[in-house]
């Protein structure tokens, strides 16, 4: 295994074809990353306190505009992942 130092190193000396494939491979790497880290946190109830609030503060909205029904789903998604 190489030290983040030599896989630096490496990184430096790709072309730019190769450099742009890397860049590509390690974001959808970390999508995959932000992806398992967001449900474990839903799983673990990590976000409860948050989901709550932003339901307080849906409920008391006064606007009744499209991205608030949007949102509301999306609440009502982590709600279903949550169990």
């Amino acid at each position: 295994m190489k030290t983040v130092r030599e896989i630096r190193e490496a990184i430096r000396k790709l072309g730019p074809k190769e450099a742009w494939q890397l860049a590509g491979e390690r974001r959808e790497y970390l999508d995959d990353l932000w992806d398992k880290e967001f449900e474990e946190d839903v799983n673990a109830g990590r976000l409860n306190q948050a989901i709550a609030r932003a339901r307080e503060e849906y409920a008391g909205a006064k606007t009744g505009s499209e991205s608030c029904g949007s949102f509301h789903a999306a609440l009502g998604s982590i709600d279903e992942h949550a169990g």
